[in-house]
């Protein structure tokens, strides 16, 4: 089992070479992330898929590109820090609510939303 494992490793480095095992950035775009994120997107039906180096870098940079200064994004108070990045990065209007604690503060937030910037 050693042997065959040890094999596709030697295989793999010979087919895409040796990095630093960053992001794309920093080690550079090699034809598996394409080739995974076509995998994806056709698996899932769409037309194309981003595959991410980890979920901190998903969601800084995923919520801090979608949404900008004239959105509102309404999130648990007890989000992840990423979350809370991609938000300032955005540049939208953010409001926090505790599903835990109060459930009917979301409610009240979506009946009755601030006045637009």
């Amino acid at each position: 089992m050693i042997q065959i494992v040890s094999q596709a490793t030697k295989d793999a480095i010979d087919r895409y070479g040796t990095s630093a095992s960053a992001s794309r950035l920093l080690s550079g775009e090699k034809p598996i992330h394409r080739e995974l994120e076509k995998a994806i997107a056709n698996f899932i039906g769409t037309q194309d898929s981003i595959v991410y180096v980890g979920g901190h870098a998903t969601n800084v940079t995923t919520v801090g590109h979608l949404f900008g200064q004239n959105d509102l994004i309404l999130h648990d108070v007890l989000s992840h820090n990423s979350l809370l990045q991609g938000c300032l990065l955005s540049g939208a209007t953010t409001i926090g609510y505790s599903p835990i604690i109060d459930w009917e503060s979301l409610r009240r937030i979506l009946h009755d939303p601030p006045p637009p910037l």
